[in-house]
């Protein structure tokens, strides 16, 4: 397995000096995903949670409704061969009615931030945070791409019972168009990220009655929609 960063001799100029220094850098890794015998994408991760990655990449592009879809995934180098038991668009149905506290909502964006060790090295990589409301259950990762970053964290849920549909999802990345309709296809109630949002993205959240968050490494973040997912204020 390789490992998600490497250290390499580089030169390292300050003015007019220049020294020779070890520099941990991202390591890129390429899968390629055939479903049932068709190749369906390539992607440029980080190494590492491959089948998680394949499993929330299926899921959040609506080649599958379910987890359960999934019979067999079988890796030779790096490609793998995904057996399902057929295509589904997903259910697009509102998402859930519920409220989440401000206070919450950091607490999760607080959780992601101390667990970007490879970002803390290299500043290279993006992370994610997946956390179904209401319980103690959470997952965070790392990638070097925001889409997969994205996909791991929507993977490991599936595979471990969250309930999506009461999950809140909390990304580094832009709050793009693909990026909201990966949460839009997973049921996802409420997403919101470090960064901002575009307007593809908005307009996307307000169709799909989805709560879209950003800016949030400041006490007035941006509140773009907010869905069936209220966000309570009125904290005491």
């Amino acid at each position: 397995m390789k490992e998600p960063r490497v250290l390499i001799r580089c030169l390292r100029v300050s003015g007019r000096s220049r020294n020779l220094v070890a520099e941990r850098v991202a390591v890129e890794h390429q899968i390629d995903i055939y479903v049932n015998g068709t190749l369906e994408r390539s992607l440029v991760c980080s190494p590492g949670s491959d089948e998680l990655l394949i499993r929330g990449h299926l899921l959040s592009e609506g080649l599958i409704s379910t987890n359960a879809e999934v019979l067999d995934i079988r890796r030779s180098n790096d490609q793998y061969h995904v057996q399902l038991s057929g295509t589904s668009d997903i259910d697009r149905d509102s998402p859930s009615a519920l409220a989440v506290r401000p206070s919450d909502i950091m607490k999760t964006v607080h959780d992601m931030m101390e667990n970007q060790e490879h970002h803390k090295v290299t500043g290279a990589f993006h992370a994610a945070i997946l956390r179904e409301l209401g319980t103690e259950k959470s997952f965070s990762c790392e990638d070097i791409s925001r889409h997969c970053v994205v996909d791991k964290v929507i993977g490991y849920g599936a595979v471990n019972d969250f309930d999506l549909s009461r999950s809140l999802l909390i990304t580094s990345g832009r709050l793009t168009s693909s990026i909201v309709s990966k949460a839009v296809r997973c049921h996802i109630p409420i997403l919101g990220s470090l960064t901002v949002a575009t307007e593809r993205g908005v307009l996307l959240a307000k169709t799909n009655n989805l709560t879209l968050v950003g800016a949030l490494t400041r006490a007035d973040y941006w509140l773009y929609h907010e869905g069936s997912t209220r966000i309570v204020t009125s904290e005491r």
